[in-house]
């Protein structure tokens, strides 16, 4: 009896070929592959990544929104009425609210029970820059509240803040601009309440 011709037996290891038609992928083959599906998991988590960041972003967004919101109805519901000297009328007037460009700092906001608007407005703005600063850590931001009737948005360019506002009577503006740290990314949003 001989051995098959497609095997040999030589103690334990087997040698030959046993099956003709089973062939394997060489070396560079699966190199090639590996390489192909490493680009494409590369591709797949840098997009994970932009997603992640353009979220981030819209929550800043939203978050600043609200904040925005939260001081526009404070400063609407707290107008300085002044009268007009032409017309006798009494004119509201949010110029207790109005600041110059500046950063955002810490401050500690009061709480009065009774207080008169200057000290209202006060508390307002400093817990307004509180809310920010929360919501955007580790973030450059600036505010301006003016006079404004242009609606320009503020920007930040080389760490200088210009809120555009053009100081003329009408309206007034909440101006917020903000740079995250180590991005040359400005963002920025302005809300304008009717005097």
């Amino acid at each position: 009896m001989s051995n098959p011709p497609t095997s040999r037996l030589q103690g334990r290891l087997k040698t030959g070929i046993a099956n003709p038609k089973i062939h394997g992928n060489t070396l560079p083959e699966v190199l090639v592959a590996m390489l192909i599906l490493s680009i494409g998991i590369l591709a797949f988590l840098s997009d994970q990544t932009r997603s992640v960041q353009t979220v981030r972003t819209a929550e800043q967004h939203s978050a600043v929104a609200q904040i925005l919101q939260n001081l526009s109805e404070n400063i609407a519901a707290n107008p300085l009425m002044i009268q007009d000297k032409n017309s006798g009328r009494l004119l509201k007037s949010h110029v207790l609210y109005h600041r110059n460009a500046q950063k955002v700092r810490p401050c500690h906001a009061a709480t009065h029970t009774a207080a008169d608007s200057g000290t209202l407005a006060e508390i307002h703005l400093c817990r307004f820059q509180q809310e920010l600063a929360a919501a955007l850590p580790d973030t450059e931001i600036y505010f301006s509240i003016c006079a404004d009737s242009a609606g320009i948005p503020p920007d930040i360019q080389n760490g200088v803040f210009n809120d555009f506002c053009d100081r003329r009577t009408g309206l007034s503006a909440v101006k917020i601009a903000w740079q995250p740290a180590n991005t040359q990314n400005v963002y920025s949003h302005q809300a304008l309440i009717a005097e």
